[in-house]
């Protein structure tokens, strides 16, 4: 397929976004120029910022949109984590909906990330329709941000955010005369606030990686945007904790069932997004050589 013949669905979540909503889908439009763009689901709930009557809207204007409203899942669900989980799985199980689904999904963040996505770029990955991929995924010009959502060997191959918090309960926690020796003793190199840790387990992982670097393989990743081949969704689900209850990344959950069935997974260096506000002067070391394939 090409040209207009390729079909596309774009679904996201959208909650406090009514700031950036008119970029994106001006983003939208601009895409729907290239490809045949045949539904865009966005689930939204309990916005206070006006984001409502942006949507509302959007409603009247030329995008093929679809808004789910659960508004009261902020009170149902304390954890963001589990609402983006239950909110993504809606937006899925819309998608599956109908009877036909388009070729390929674009699952996008409306937070502005998005803004300035090239159509060129999109358009470029969906020719590549007989390529080994089931998804990709974005990069950002200053560094790729994502490690929540990152799985890949030697780079970020288990969930930090336990560990993280765990050092911090036990860092916090110590008497404040052990607190005073750890800060005179010029080799103690216990983390001294929760920054610190931050930058040991996330910033120093958010590598910029050149546009023109080969694609990377990976068991997760997200980067606030991912194409997939649609068939490779059917059936899947976003979970927001392990089987032992345990918190865990909602992308990671669902990359995890589509590796069981062999599907193959990439960061794009030259699918570009905005950079994220979650950077650090930590961040930006260049990709190392040595961990390209």
């Amino acid at each position: 397929m090409s040209g207009p013949d390729k079909t596309l669905a774009i679904i996201g979540l959208a909650r406090n976004t009514a700031h950036h909503l008119p970029g994106a889908f001006a983003m939208m439009e601009r895409l729907a120029a290239t490809v045949r763009l045949e539904r865009v689901i966005i689930v939204t709930n309990d916005n206070e910022d006006g984001t409502d009557a942006v949507l509302d809207q959007a409603r009247h204007g030329p995008l093929p949109l679809t808004i789910i409203n659960m508004d009261g899942l902020a009170s149902e669900h304390e954890q963001r984590v589990d609402r983006l989980a239950v909110a993504r799985q809606a937006s899925l199980e819309a998608l599956f909906a109908s009877p036909s689904v388009p070729d390929f999904t674009l699952i996008l963040d409306m937070d502005g990330l998005n803004n300035t996505l090239d159509p060129v770029a999109v358009n470029r990955l969906m020719d590549d329709g007989h390529g080994d991929w089931q998804a990709v995924f974005a990069n950002q010009p200053n560094a790729y941000f994502d490690i929540y959502a990152l799985r890949r060997r030697n780079w970020c191959d288990y969930n930090f955010m336990p560990k993280l918090n765990h050092e911090w309960k036990q860092v916090a926690g110590r008497p404040r005369f052990e607190k005073l020796l750890s800060r005179l003793n010029p080799f103690d190199r216990t983390p001294r606030s929760r920054q610190e840790l931050k930058i040991r387990y996330v910033h120093r992982l958010q590598y910029r990686i050149p546009a023109d670097y080969p694609w990377i393989e990976v068991d997760s990743a997200f980067g606030g945007a991912g194409l997939y081949r649609t068939a490779a969704l059917r059936g899947k689900t976003y979970r927001s904790r392990g089987s032992q209850g345990m918190v865990i990344c909602e992308h990671v959950s669902l990359h995890a069932q589509m590796r069981a069935e062999g599907a193959r997974l990439f960061i794009v260096p030259w699918f570009l997004n905005e950079n994220h506000e979650h950077l650090d002067a930590a961040s930006g070391t260049t990709f190392p050589r040595e961990l390209l394939p």
